[in-house]
């Protein structure tokens, strides 16, 4: 019998926020660059994404040196790709989706606060019996929000709802989810 998934409220939320904030997104980069200029702005998303990766690496103190070291794999291949985009906000789909992929993959994966109050959706059960299903669900989930986050882009004035900020958005959902499947150990099933 395969184990329902469920969505935290955290990650619900996460991913409302999202979606909203993309519709007041391009008025808050631009009154920032007015204050902070283009590199002040980089500088300050960069340093969200370092915070944001110190509290993700923060369980990663009691890793196992293999686990720490694919961690580190994982975000300096992302932070690596990330700095091939030539638009910073391109490099912030990834910050924020990735973000989401790790929150959901969590989700996914934590089978011990199953019934809790802490979670608000189940998903159907037959997405637990794909192929790493915690990780595949993510993606999928993922892919769901960044559809929504671009058709709510497409109808708001001055914003352009584009095919390939879905692209990014997964590939920033991917690194996440794999991120945190290299960092966090599956937890053991009770028989």
């Amino acid at each position: 019998m395969q184990t329902p998934l469920y969505i935290s409220k955290l990650s619900a939320s996460y991913a409302i926020f999202l979606v909203l904030f993309s519709i007041i997104a391009r008025g808050i980069f631009d009154l920032l660059i007015g204050y902070l200029g283009r590199e002040g702005l980089i500088a300050l998303v960069w340093g969200g994404f370092l915070v944001a990766g110190l509290v993700v690496l923060r369980p990663a103190i009691r890793l196992s040196k293999r686990r720490l070291v694919g961690i580190v794999f994982v975000v300096l291949a992302g932070v690596l790709y990330a700095l091939t985009f030539d638009r910073f906000e391109e490099r912030t789909h990834l910050i924020k989706y990735g973000i989401l992929g790790w929150m959901l993959s969590a989700d996914f994966y934590r089978s011990s606060k199953i019934g809790s109050q802490r979670y608000l959706i189940e998903l159907p059960q037959r997405l637990s019996a794909l192929p790493f299903a915690a990780t595949t669900s993510a993606l999928l989930c993922v892919l769901f929000v960044s559809i929504v986050d671009e058709s709510v882009q497409h109808f708001t004035p001055g914003r352009v709802g584009d095919v390939r900020d879905v692209l990014f958005d997964m590939v920033g959902g991917l690194w996440g989810a794999l991120g945190y499947l290299v960092a966090v150990p599956k937890p053991k099933q009770d028989n």
